[in-house]
């Protein structure tokens, strides 16, 4: 079996217009409302089965019901970041092998996910999206170049532990603590990547 691309991180900015309620709408393929834009993103069109093969968000051992609810869970998302140019979420996105069926590609997957999801104490969405059928020439690709890529969606910021706030603070909160220290420095959030792409690639 051989990758079809390299697997990259992108981190989703209010500056850039980003929204983390929309960013899982589109890769879960729902109907999502955005209660701090006060919008609906609507991405049913995207059929479960054809062009997004597999779609779920799991959450650590003894998370909150919350945080396996892709609404509530994105929602408070939103509402744990306060500026204008917060970092919101990150999609970390991975090729899949060739050759896989749906069953095994969507399991590859998920594996990945639920490492992210322990290793970070983090939700995470998973949306495995089918690559399209033709290459950037309009050619039909043939049957074993055509595969599919896993969007890993997670939030900036680890669950708080029980009875604490955001940012750690005791009462009342979004139920997400601080930024994740692994993204904290350059060097760490590099370190990390790296660690993904390796686990990815073997």
């Amino acid at each position: 079996m051989h990758l079809h691309a390299r697997p990259h991180l992108e981190v989703h900015t209010r500056s850039k217009g980003h929204s983390a309620v929309a960013g899982a709408a589109y890769r879960l393929g729902l109907r999502l409302y955005d209660e701090k834009a006060k919008v609906w993103h609507d991405f049913r069109k995207r059929e479960l089965g054809e062009e997004i093969v597999r779609a779920l968000t799991i959450a650590p051992a003894g998370a909150p019901a919350w945080a396996t609810d892709p609404a509530e869970l994105w929602n408070r998302v939103e509402a744990s970041e306060k500026r204008k140019d917060a970092q919101v979420a990150r999609d970390y996105r991975i090729p899949i092998p060739f050759c896989l069926s749906d069953q095994d590609a969507g399991d590859l997957a998920e594996e990945m996910a639920r490492f992210i999801c322990d290793e970070l104490h983090v939700p995470v969405s998973l949306g495995l999206h089918r690559d399209a059928d033709r290459d950037a020439l309009g050619n039909l690709k043939p049957p074993d170049k055509q595969g599919f890529h896993a969007h890993l969606y997670f939030p900036t910021r680890g669950l708080a532990e029980v009875g604490k706030g955001d940012d750690g603070e005791t009462g009342e909160g979004t139920g997400f603590g601080p930024k994740l220290h692994e993204f904290s420095k350059m060097h760490l959030g590099a370190a990390f990547i790296e660690l993904l792409n390796c686990r990815e690639l073997t």
